[in-house]
């Protein structure tokens, strides 16, 4: 935020103290920043890195989501690998759902929308096996050689 207050006190004739600025930024976009923590976090960080021309930062909240649904499906195929005893991973993920949508070869090139349907699909399969008795599920370990 003192990086695009800086860059804006660069550009201006007679800038505003800090928190006079800073308020006046946060008023503005307050109506535009979408709801939930997060995307609030990231609306008003990729706000001010407009604002300071910082690529970093521009970059970084524009992936926020999709670096978001990754942590939490690769969480997720952590929990199925030692449901299933076996390793899951964006593989498992792409040959379970093949009938729902082709997944690219990797998990950082899914858009947002896609890595969303994965993230319901993969915690749907997850709350499935873990319903399951434990003694099929041992049963099953069991048999795999």
């Amino acid at each position: 935020m003192q990086k695009a207050w800086r860059a804006v006190c660069r550009r201006s004739a007679a800038p505003l103290p800090f928190r006079d600025w800073l308020s006046r930024e946060l008023s503005v976009i307050e109506d535009d920043i979408p709801r939930g923590r997060d995307r609030k976090f990231d609306a008003i960080m990729a706000h001010f890195a407009v604002i300071a021309g910082d690529l970093f930062w521009i970059d970084r909240t524009a992936q926020a989501a999709e670096r978001r649904m990754r942590w939490q499906i690769a969480r997720i195929l952590e929990d199925l690998s030692l449901l299933e005893s076996r390793l899951a991973g964006w593989d498992y993920a792409r040959a379970t759902f093949t009938q729902s949508e082709m997944l690219p070869a990797d998990m950082s090139d899914a858009p947002a929308r896609v890595l969303w349907k994965v993230l319901q699909m993969l915690d749907t399969h997850r709350r499935r096996l873990d319903a399951r008795p434990p003694s099929l599920s041992a049963a099953k370990a069991a048999a795999r050689p």
